[in-house]
């Protein structure tokens, strides 16, 4: 698991289940699609906490891509944002910019 404090403001989902569920019960949320064995989500992981205390009314969860099956990604990190339960746009890589593009565009 990427996110170890329980301060963290970060949920992490587990199935598909959990994923519908924090979907709907969320207007703007992000899904950080990463896994711990990945350099590059290992060093956006501070970056992301970061952003999920400045944008607390936005929901923000991960997904541990080497204990959770994931279809249809080619790589990670893959940052995924929603707003009323819509895809509204998707993050490739770990870059600030793109991370924070994506929030800002929810």
């Amino acid at each position: 698991m990427l996110f170890h404090s329980k301060m963290s403001h970060i949920v992490e989902i587990t199935d598909s289940a959990e994923e519908e569920s924090f979907i709907a019960n969320n207007e703007k949320c992000v899904i950080f699609f990463g896994s711990q064995q990945c350099p590059h989500c290992r060093d956006i992981v501070p970056i992301y906490q970061e952003l999920s205390n400045t944008y607390p009314s936005i929901g923000f969860a991960h997904v541990e891509t080497s204990q959770v099956e994931v279809s249809n990604l080619d790589g990670v990190p893959v940052f995924v944002g929603y707003r009323n339960q819509e895809c509204i746009d998707i993050a490739l890589g770990a870059s600030k910019k793109y991370l924070l593009n994506l929030i800002q565009s929810l």
